[in-house]
């Protein structure tokens, strides 16, 4: 892959954003990606000088891949289906089920104590409702 830092963002973003019929750089479009203003992204195109995320967002955009963020996202690639494909077979996983792992492992074992799971009198789960 090219170093990213030699292509100049004009040109990023009119790969991302093309508009196909005025030219340059659909900017509704950009901003609303972006969740900033058309002013905003108009001046990151005009002037080429995007903020550094912004930059690996259209990387992200355009590629569909993570390894723009280090070999520890080698093999993991966005699908059409909007899905974060991991490097196993059909294993791939909705933005839902990755909220719900961070719940998961927000509110793990560690933070309830054990009667909370698991009773041992009974062998059942604990019912607190």
């Amino acid at each position: 892959m090219l170093y990213d830092a030699l292509i100049g963002d004009h040109w990023l973003l009119e790969m991302c954003f093309c508009d196909y019929i005025k030219g340059g750089v659909n900017l509704p479009k950009a901003a609303a990606f972006f969740n900033t203003s058309e002013r905003t992204v108009y001046r990151w195109w005009k002037e080429s000088k995007m903020p550094y995320m912004a930059r690996k967002l259209c990387w992200l955009k355009e590629s569909g891949t993570m390894s723009l963020h280090g070999k520890e996202w080698d093999g993991f690639h966005i699908t059409k289906e909007g899905k974060l494909q991991t490097p196993f077979p059909d294993y791939a996983l909705t933005p839902n089920e990755i909220a719900a792992t961070w719940y998961l492992v927000r509110n793990s074992i560690r933070e309830k104590p054990p009667e909370w799971w698991f009773t041992q009198e009974t062998g059942e789960l604990y019912d607190a409702v």
